[in-house]
């Protein structure tokens, strides 16, 4: 287990009792077949909306926790080109998200009037390698009205803008996060299903991650196919 938060999270055996529940394995039948990648057909990712939360804060790196409170999550990015599906090495990967709170770095005037525009945490950048894949330590991100629970996300490549998207999760395991964890304040409503959310409905099944079990802790994983050519610069 990869031990990096001070504050209140996930133990062990609530781990393995969600896993066996069937609830860190992939959620469905049909969320498993939008994962699969058959024959050389890899679909383009669709673009999202970036939000008014991005920033870039010239952070390279690979924790970007800064001790949050939350469970542990590990975002295993796989970027890969649509149509042939080959790993596209040498990309810029940001992410950002908010924290179990529902609050953002970086901004003021954000939920109950909080102002975080003095912190950077939960955000952060990582270069791919020629597997295309990148890993980000951090936390189960919280809701806040009017989104389901996700990460933002953006792949750069020549110095360019490639996508722009985000990563959900599974509703059922949301909700068992959220009431084994005192760190979120926002326990589950069905208000936050992803089915709810209008920036949700642009990707469906293809922007939710598949979740398992390393040792106890949660892994988000998610191919991410591109265009190279939205990346020239």
């Amino acid at each position: 287990m990869i031990a990096f938060m001070s504050a209140p999270s996930l133990t062990r055996r609530q781990a393995l009792l969600i896993a066996g529940g069937g609830l860190v394995a992939a959620c469905t039948a049909e969320q498993r077949e939008a994962y699969a990648q058959s024959a050389g057909q890899c679909t383009l990712t669709p673009r999202a909306t970036e939000g008014p939360f991005y920033l870039d804060p010239r952070l390279e790196r690979a924790d970007i926790s800064e001790g949050r409170p939350g469970t542990p999550l590990l975002v295993r990015l796989k970027v890969v080109e649509a149509g042939n599906c080959a790993p596209v090495g040498g990309t810029r990967v940001d992410i950002w998200q908010c924290d179990a709170a529902g609050v953002y770095s970086a901004f003021d005037g954000q939920l109950g009037g909080v102002d975080a525009s003095a912190q950077r945490f939960l955000r952060g950048h990582q270069r791919a390698g020629a597997p295309g894949t990148v890993e980000f330590r951090t936390i189960w991100p919280g809701w806040y009205p009017g989104r389901a629970p996700h990460i933002h996300y953006k792949v750069l490549l020549g110095g360019a803008e490639a996508l722009t998207a985000q990563l959900y999760f599974p509703d059922e395991l949301n909700a068992k996060i959220y009431a084994a964890n005192a760190a979120y304040p926002r326990k589950w409503r069905d208000e936050a299903r992803n089915g709810r959310d209008g920036i949700f409905a642009g990707a469906r099944d293809t922007g939710v991650a598949k979740i398992s079990d390393a040792g106890g802790m949660m892994v988000a994983s998610l191919d991410v196919a591109i265009d190279r050519g939205r990346g020239r610069s």
